[in-house]
């Protein structure tokens, strides 16, 4: 699955694991903002921070808002909610419980609040559950 010059993302099977494979956002040199291989991710913005564990992956600013998270709800469902740039970044697609908006104006992204998965930060809090 690819958004028109926005992330990419693939899934297959191994046995019965699920496998995703995403790259979000453009990071220059350094390659995608959020990049998972074969559910190992990589989060290669400094500002972020990131928790997971055997079922769910978030991404939140260093305000703790949620901007990914890939739920997997059974061996073979996934969901996923963020803010996704395309085109460079010039245009936003959001996704989250009530749906997806591609062409996000401000006040969408002003108004899309997703409700965080994990407790943060990460280093205290591993792969724990938000209240």
């Amino acid at each position: 699955m690819v958004m028109s010059n926005g992330p990419e993302f693939s899934f297959s099977m191994s046995g019965e694991t699920l496998l995703v494979n995403a790259k979000i956002g453009a990071g220059g040199q350094f390659g995608p903002i959020i990049e998972i291989r074969n559910n190992a991710f990589a989060v290669r913005n400094p500002n972020f921070d990131s928790n997971s564990n055997e079922r769910a992956l978030e991404v939140v600013t260093s305000d703790g808002l949620p901007v990914f998270q890939l739920i997997q709800k059974s061996p073979t469902q996934v969901v996923i909610n963020g803010i996704f740039p395309v085109d460079n970044g010039r245009r936003m697609t959001i996704a989250g419980p009530d749906g997806v908006k591609q062409f996000a104006t401000d006040a969408d992204l002003a108004n899309f609040h997703l409700k965080p998965i994990f407790k943060y930060p990460a280093w205290k809090h591993p792969g724990e559950y938000a209240d």
